[in-house]
């Protein structure tokens, strides 16, 4: 099971990172974070990623993703235009 799941853009600063090793000489690494542009106005959330994979076949590949999603209140009167929340169909 994976949980593809996008982060909120809401809260608080932050990042984390991931570096992995593997079989085969692969590797990869992982960023994802959090940013506050303007206190309770607008903030951004996004990853990267690359890796490089080798198989036990030989066979050989590499990946990079990447993506962000923003969170934009547009007033104080209760408008929201949180993106992510609009898409939402829970």
């Amino acid at each position: 099971m994976v949980d593809i799941t996008l982060r909120r853009a809401d809260g608080a600063d932050g990042l984390s990172v991931l570096a992995d090793y593997g079989r085969f000489d692969s590797y990869g690494l992982e960023l994802d974070g959090r940013l506050v542009v303007v206190e309770d106005r607008l903030s951004v959330a996004g990853g990267a990623s690359a890796y490089r994979n080798r198989f036990g076949n030989g066979g050989r590949g590499t990946s990079a993703t990447f993506g962000l999603v923003p969170h934009w209140r547009v007033s104080d009167g209760g408008g929201r235009g949180d993106v992510l929340e609009s898409l939402d169909h829970r």
